[in-house]
């Protein structure tokens, strides 16, 4: 990723009942911090990026700023 505006990444799957409870606090965030881009990954239509992240819980969260990716537990 070339961007300089930080990112969260947000890896989940639709059967996770945590992950449909995270949605709302997902979508309120992204009111909240417009600076900030927010990406949702279903991991079961992008099993490469769910690979690439070693994504195994969910939901999972990664943070990407300033040029580094970082897991957020």
């Amino acid at each position: 990723m070339k961007t300089r505006s930080p990112k969260l990444i947000w890896f989940y799957v639709r059967w996770c009942a945590h992950c449909r409870t995270f949605i709302h606090t997902f979508e309120k965030l992204k009111t909240q911090y417009p600076e900030v881009e927010f990406v949702a990954c279903d991991c079961e239509k992008n099993t490469s990026l769910q690979h690439e992240f070693g994504v195994h819980k969910y939901p999972t969260l990664y943070i990407y700023k300033n040029g580094k990716f970082k897991k957020l537990d």
